[in-house]
């Protein structure tokens, strides 16, 4: 269960370059990573309900001394940085980035190759339950830099002063505000919404505003500081591109007033729950674990809250910890995953009904203000077992995943899930080529695998002339071809073609090569993206285990997948679009700077095709003609520009077509062709899980801000003290 394969080796680094890490020891039996297994037998349940903490979503009850310390590290600074004045403009840039506290978590006996996972030369604290003090003393030798070794017993605001204190002393001669008024919260529920708030708050606040946030109790007032907080930021970035130095008050003020209804910034959901079907519900039923059931819910409410305060802090965003989704909403879920499956029982009708449900079920999970953040999101991290995005919030008409992109990190098991987000993946730059492999494990002889070689010869013309992309197309006939071609085809991203499979009985899913079914072998080192181009390669209304949660350990930063099955021809069509966009963004053309950026444009702007697939008439009207005369070239070259917005890309989309009708005396027969038999919104069934935030593409805003930190010009805004209760009422913030 607890091993350290996913921890990243130190790279040796010059000493004045080391910024702090955080060591939490803890005593575990557990499986060693060579004995580690994703799926478990009968033969193994004993030993799986060891090493599981009953209603905590597969969480290793060995780890429950450790939160206390987890918690902590929370509230210490993340580097050098938090004690030094940044200005505001570049807090706002550096939300594209990962800035988060280094915190490795190390069993006891620990493996004999430990020191190559610790930076002996950095800052260090270490800390230890009681019972261990001898191991921490031994590990404790070999680093040389150690500022404390606490008990995990002994924390206290007191002493998270002191640690302030200490380290400061390490990068600034003189101590300043930036070392006081540290919160060091105990309650699970207020702790993602006051912490990412503060760390932003302490380069700008004056003491009096940061002793009020250390202080609140309730989410609502600490709502009202995010959101400040945020507007404080997004008007020095106004400022900043207006080339206005030195803003009066005044003026600050008004800009504020108009960001507050316009700000975006990273946002982290935790939205706990899972499906009644799932194989961690059944386990919970089984579970006898000698931790007793209140300490054990506790503790996995402890960590959700640590997963979302934690992103959340990297990202310079909001967190959010959302009510239990209720089990209704995965039955509602799998209702409309076994729609898909059935195509007679496939109505647009009634999978509107069935997404009106989901919208509602997670609006419960959600509080008002909840609410309000997602809606100013520009991305979301979404910490669940659920797909959030196929939810309409606020007054939008489109699903919130048309609004903007989110990436999925499920919660179970949920040991794995705390390592991954410790042990981030590198940042990817794939610069100015990107290296690209099509594996296609459907049969020649299989109609569907006739239509996917068309697809993707379609799509390798589409981008031929691109010399950004290179191309390797393979054949795969079997489970060792595949293991071949990706061992012998280094790439950054593989496209995986093949016949999805879901087991109903077993609930699990994975994909066809050859006579195998892909779920949990180990296929090596994965590259950086993979594309599963498979039918329900990832359905969640069940809870099931999937092949796509899997390959995460294998080293795939983002993995893009379906929650229904496809369309050979659809599928066809969105993954030229991907790549003709991927180009373009590596040739400067397109305003995107990561995987997830360009992934959820071709997603929202497919909305066209979704909606003319939805009548085979409707389909023929609009590609008729010569391309410069089509419905489709006036959609996209003229007519859409400008009037579709992401919140309602469908609707608008929509009343551009009609009026293309209109104008083109078909407008009676085009209500009639969108009424029979309707249209679903098929591509936001694409979810990305994991990382996807981590592979860039293009990036000048780093280069930017790198460029502006180096000169004094970077002064800007940086004396502005503030007191958030003279910055006006909250009451008129728009949902």
């Amino acid at each position: 269960m607890i091993s350290t394969k996913d921890m990243p080796p130190i790279n040796p680094k010059p000493a004045i370059e080391r910024d702090p890490q955080y060591i939490i020891l803890f005593s575990s039996d557990a499986f060693s990573i060579e004995n580690y297994k994703p799926i478990l037998g009968s033969d193994d349940l004993n030993l799986l309900l060891k090493h599981t903490l009953s209603n905590s979503y597969g969480f290793d009850p060995d780890l429950v001394p450790a939160i206390p310390a987890l918690l902590y590290c929370l509230c210490l600074p993340r580097n050098r940085f938090d004690f030094q004045s940044t200005p505001l403009f570049a807090l706002k840039t550096s939300q594209n980035l990962d800035i988060t506290q280094h915190i490795i978590l190390i069993p006891t006996p620990y493996p004999n190759n430990i020191q190559r996972y610790i930076d002996s030369a950095a800052p260090t604290i270490l800390f230890y339950p009681d019972n261990i003090l001898d191991a921490a003393n031994t590990l404790s030798k070999g680093i040389k830099t150690l500022i404390d070794m606490p008990s995990i017993s002994s924390l206290n605001p007191k002493l998270l002063s002191d640690h302030w204190l200490r380290l400061h002393s390490l990068f600034e001669k003189k101590v300043n505000k930036f070392a006081d008024n540290i919160p060091m919260i105990s309650e699970n529920h207020i702790r993602p919404y006051i912490l990412p708030t503060f760390f932003l708050m302490r380069q700008f606040a004056n003491t009096k505003t940061l002793k009020k946030l250390s202080n609140i109790q309730s989410k609502e007032e600490a709502f009202r500081y995010y959101f400040q907080t945020q507007s404080v930021l997004s008007a020095a970035s106004v400022f900043k591109n207006e080339g206005v130095a030195n803003p009066t008050q005044n003026q600050f003020n008004d800009v504020i007033s108009e960001e507050q209804k316009n700000f975006t910034c990273p946002v982290v959901v935790c939205l706990p729950g899972a499906s009644p079907r799932s194989s961690i519900r059944l386990l919970d039923k089984l579970n006898n674990t000698k931790i007793t059931e209140p300490v054990a819910d506790d503790a996995g409410k402890s960590i959700l809250s640590f997963l979302a305060t934690h992103r959340a802090i990297a990202r310079g965003g909001h967190a959010i910890f959302a009510r239990d989704l209720e089990a209704e909403a995965f039955n509602a879920l799998s209702q409309l995953e076994q729609m898909w499956r059935d195509a007679s029982l496939l109505k647009p009708t009634k999978i509107g009904q069935i997404m009106d449900v989901i919208s509602k079920h997670v609006k419960i999970a959600l509080e008002e203000e909840d609410e309000i953040s997602i809606l100013h999101g520009s991305s979301l991290t979404a910490f669940s077992e659920f797909p959030i995005g196929l939810a309409t919030l606020g007054n939008d008409t489109s699903p919130l995943a048309c609004r903007m992109p989110i990436a999925y990190r499920p919660l179970t098991p949920l040991t794995r899930t705390l390592q991954f987000e410790l042990s981030r993946p590198s940042l990817r730059y794939l610069g100015d080529r990107l290296r690209v492999v099509v594996l296609e494990c459907i049969p020649q002889s299989d109609r569907v695998g006739k239509l996917s070689r068309f697809g993707w010869q379609f799509m390798k013309d589409a981008v031929s002339r691109d010399k950004q992309i290179s191309w390797v197309y393979i054949e795969i006939s079997s489970l060792n071809d595949l293991k071949k071609a990706l061992e012998e085809n280094k790439t950054d991203i593989v496209v995986i073609s093949a016949h999805g499979h879901y087991d109903l009985k077993g609930n699990y899913s994975g994909f066809i090569c050859g006579n195998d079914l892909v779920l949990e072998q180990e296929l090596g080192d994965l590259p950086p993206v993979v594309i599963l181009s498979s039918c329900q390669i990832w359905p969640r209304g069940s809870g099931t285990i999937s092949v796509a949660d899997i390959l995460v350990r294998q080293g795939a930063v983002a993995i893009i997948g379906t929650l229904i099955p496809i369309d050979v021809r659809k599928n066809a069509l969105l993954m030229t679009r991907f790549f003709i966009n991927v180009a373009a963004t590596l040739r400067g053309e397109m305003p995107l700077r990561t995987i997830q950026d360009v992934w959820h444009f071709v997603t929202t702007s497919n909305a066209v095709n979704d909606i003319l697939d939805g009548n085979k008439k409707l389909k023929d009207w609009a590609h008729e003609g010569n391309m410069e005369t089509s419905v489709v070239f006036e959609f996209e070259q003229t007519k859409s520009i400008g009037r579709l917005r992401k919140a309602h890309i469908y609707k608008d989309s929509e009343q551009v077509l009609l009026e293309i009708a209109h104008e083109r005396g078909v407008e009676k027969t085009f209500e009639s062709w969108m009424k029979f038999p309707g249209y679903v919104p098929e591509s936001v069934f694409y979810p990305v899980i994991g990382w996807p935030e981590r592979i860039v593409l293009s990036d000048p805003l780093m280069k930017r801000m790198n460029e502006d930190l180096k000169n004094n010009s970077s002064s800007m805004l940086r004396g502005l003290s503030m007191d958030f209760d003279s910055l006006g009422s909250m009451k008129d913030v728009p949902k």
